[in-house]
């Protein structure tokens, strides 16, 4: 029986790792690889076609976000990529009523 690839998380090892170097520094992990594929930022950039890459997927990622809002409002610097921000509804465990 084989090992598994380092770079795919298995069921003991169900973190996300760096589609390239499989690190699985948390913090520095975003879904922007080659088929939303989790990179870190050193390999993201780490070729001109890498980056451009991470920059599309960045913009598929906030276009689809900022559509599904309902103010076009989008919240970034999240692990898990651009996400949609609804401004209008009430905060959460409130009723809106202060």
């Amino acid at each position: 029986m084989s090992s598994p690839n380092a770079h795919t998380p298995t069921a003991e090892n169900a973190e996300h790792a760096c589609h390239y170097c499989g690190t699985t520094e948390k913090d520095d992990l975003r879904p922007y690889g080659p088929g939303g594929s989790w990179v870190c930022f050193p390999c993201a950039t780490a070729t001109p076609e890498r980056e451009q890459q991470a920059k599309n997927a960045f913009g598929a990622l906030l276009d689809g976000a900022a559509a599904m809002s309902p103010d076009n409002a989008v919240m970034i610097g999240t692990e898990q990529g651009p996400r949609p921000v609804n401004l209008s509804a009430p905060p959460a465990g409130g009723d809106g009523r202060g």
